[in-house]
């Protein structure tokens, strides 16, 4: 058994190659954003959040990060950006320091308030099967679906006093 466990491991890693080797530097411009999350909706789409110190930004790049343009300026920093292809359309969502949910349903173009919970939130995600889920400090998580015209998030939290960094 051991053998045949080493033959896989050294089948898999012997093909490795470091394709990480040709990462370039993607600035989106002269201002200092700092980024925390990336979120591709196509092949050429990407959405990134994060945080100036005014508060959070949502940019968009419709030719793979080469250029950006800032869709939302927002009161608070961003911590997550999530987005999935749900029912024919591509869906996405954003949590920030202040406990503030956005929503996008045209490919990150405009965002929309959606809730408020009384926590930070540091985990955002949305399934294939259309049902988004956020989370939180205070030990909080959050499930709604996101094609409904209005989120209405149900608490999930699984175990009081665990600290749910980011949800999948």
């Amino acid at each position: 058994m051991m053998v045949s466990i080493l033959l896989f491991l050294l089948l898999c890693f012997s093909n490795y190659q470091d394709i990480g080797a040709d990462f370039a530097a993607i600035k989106p411009s002269a201002v200092n954003y700092n980024f925390v999350s990336l979120s591709w909706l196509t092949n050429n789409v990407v959405l990134a959040a994060g945080y100036l110190d005014t508060g959070g930004v949502v940019l968009r790049s419709t030719d793979q990060g080469n250029s950006w343009s800032a869709v939302r300026y927002l009161n608070s920093g961003l911590f997550k950006i999530s987005s999935e292809y749900v029912s024919g359309a591509w869906y996405s969502i954003a949590v920030d320091e202040v406990g503030v949910t956005y929503r996008s349903v045209d490919n990150g173009v405009s965002w929309q308030y959606v809730s408020n919970a009384t926590v930070t939130l540091m985990g955002a995600s949305i399934g294939a099967n259309g049902y988004s889920f956020i989370s939180g400090d205070s030990y909080v998580a959050y499930c709604s679906s996101v094609t409904a015209s209005s989120l209405n998030w149900v608490d999930i939290t699984p175990v009081a006093g665990n600290f749910y960094y980011d949800i999948r």
